[in-house]
């Protein structure tokens, strides 16, 4: 199957990244396997201008003693490429990358990293879990909620979902007022699946002289197609002016 991965971010500060979706389909024909090539074209010029999310930690707070930063990170979707901002008056405090035990005990023993500039970015540029409390005594509490400590997972930013049974699906962005039931231009997409598993029938035997048992021509249209509300009627002409 060919498999076709659509991903969008929203590219502004501390706002979650949009899902992306990665399809796979069943091209029954040359012409087919062109127009769904010509789609994964189509969609990287579509979204080409997508771009990593900057998130501030603690938002307008920054990172400072009075912040509960498990309720500041709960809902939010941290991918690869993102970078988040450690702001902070200095020397008051720093920020110190620690492993999972140092966390838990608000221990720099055996520190990954220790920044103190005030105004830390740091990129996550792996999937995984990283741990970062403030290294000033007494500034991370292994019980307070109210702790200057912070846990960020790193997913990978793509979500796969396998069309695996013939019907209409539709997918949106649960982001508030990303989704829109009248605007074009609205993150949300309707995917109809066909079985992709019609094949001609066999030819009947010739009769009479002159007779051929040559196959059939192959159909002349795609058994791929994509439908979206707002953003891929490029996909369309282009694969129009392919069949002419």
């Amino acid at each position: 199957p060919l498999s076709i991965s659509i991903q969008q971010h929203q590219p502004s500060t501390s706002s979650a990244l949009h899902s992306a979706f990665q399809f796979q389909f069943q091209p029954q024909s040359m012409a087919a396997m062109k127009i769904a090539l010509l789609a994964v074209a189509a969609m990287a010029v579509l979204l080409g201008t997508a771009s990593a999310v900057t998130y501030n930690v603690g938002d307008q707070g920054g990172w400072t003693l009075s912040t509960d930063y498990s309720s500041w990170v709960s809902g939010k979707k941290f991918n690869v490429g993102d970078e988040i901002v450690f702001k902070y008056s200095t020397p008051t405090h720093d920020v110190v990358e620690v492993s999972k035990a140092g966390y838990d005990s608000c221990s720099i023993d055996g520190a990954i990293n220790t920044l103190a500039s005030g105004n830390d970015v740091i990129t996550l540029n792996a999937t995984g879990t990283r741990y970062f409390i403030c290294g000033v005594p007494n500034h991370c509490s292994p019980t307070a909620a109210a702790s200057m400590k912070v846990v960020i997972n790193v997913a990978s930013g793509n979500d796969v979902i396998t069309l695996n049974a013939t019907g209409t699906r539709y997918f949106i962005c649960g982001v508030p007022s990303h989704c829109s039931p009248t605007a074009a231009a609205s993150m949300k997409v309707v995917i109809d699946v066909a079985s992709g598993s019609s094949s001609p029938s066999s030819p009947m035997p010739a009769a009479g002289p002159g007779a051929s048992n040559s196959p059939p021509a192959p159909p002349s249209n795609a058994a791929t197609s994509v439908g979206a509300t707002a953003g891929f009627g490029l996909v369309a002409l282009l694969a129009a002016g392919l069949m002419a």
